[in-house]
Order: structure tokens, then sequence, then C-alpha cells
């Protein structure tokens, strides 16, 4: 991915490189097949070290197209909440 000084594609680009560590429990033992390395913790547990997640542009539009309406509505829920109007959530 060429990033042409773009932060998102910078960004992205990045959580490719930042590997994730999964706690055994958290997994099946089947898990072991995928060939990921097991590490053993400060706190002698053991993680899975796995790659973090491709990138997945068509998720932006969705999460930020209507970050403002989204940020009314919960702002809506509060206030309805607080002066005991009940909101959304708990209307019957």
């Amino acid at each position: 991915m060429d990033d042409q000084g773009n932060p998102e594609a910078i960004r992205l680009k990045r959580a490719k490189q930042i590997p994730w560590f999964i706690h055994v429990s958290m997994v099946p033992r089947s898990f072991a097949k995928y060939g990921y390395p097991l590490v053993v913790g400060r706190d002698g547990a053991q993680y899975w070290v796995v790659d973090g997640m491709k990138p997945h542009p068509y998720f932006h539009p969705a999460a930020f197209n209507r970050r403002g309406d989204n940020v009314d509505a919960v702002k809506q829920e509060i206030i309805a909440l607080v002066t005991g109007g009940g909101g959304a959530t708990n209307a019957s």
C-alpha cells in the first residue's frame, strides 16, 4: 500500500506490523495448527503471538460518515435518562 503521506493509510499499514497476544485459554487447542509462535509472558502465562488485522478500508465510511448522527443519538439518550424521560432503550 502506497501511503502517499496519508495518515490513515500509514495507520492501516502499521496495524499489520503490531503483534497481538492471545492467552491460550481464549482459543481452542487446535489453534496450534496455524503455526503462530507461543510465548511465555512475565506472569508465567502462555500467549499466542499473532499478526495484526489486515486493513479493511471499506469499514471506514460506515464508521465515520454518520459520526455526527451517532453523537447526537447518544446525547439525546443521556439527556432523556438524566431528565427522567427514560430514553429509547427503556421505552415500553
